[in-house]
């Protein structure tokens, strides 16, 4: 079963303290807030909606699959993440999502992962 999690990916976007964002909030940072921080979140959560759009269109042509266990939480993905760049040096000039897909399919594969 094909298991990439989109929704997943959407959430280094965005604090990570938080499971996610509400309408209001969003709207609050993109248009309302002129303070730096909620700038720089409506930026980087559309950065990351642009990512999992990508991820999408990827993930319905492969059987390259990521399996988050349940408990996963932004911080273990982000952690996942930052091992595979400290252990890859030379792989970090490639494209960041791409390094993420495979830092995080190797974190999480799924038991009938390619």
């Amino acid at each position: 079963m094909r298991a990439l999690v989109v929704g997943a990916i959407l959430l280094l976007a965005v604090n990570e303290a938080k499971a996610g964002m509400t309408g209001t909030e969003l709207y609050r940072s993109c248009v309302t807030s002129t303070a730096p921080v909620d700038q720089a979140s409506c930026f980087v959560y559309m950065a990351g909606l642009r990512d999992g759009y990508t991820l999408q269109k990827v993930a319905a042509k492969t059987t390259f699959s990521i399996c988050l266990p349940p408990e996963s939480n932004a911080l273990d993905m982000r952690s996942a993440i930052e091992k595979y760049l400290r252990e890859n040096p030379k792989k970090r000039s490639g494209d960041a999502l791409g390094l993420a897909i495979v830092a995080l399919h190797r974190a999480y594969p799924c038991k009938n992962s390619n």
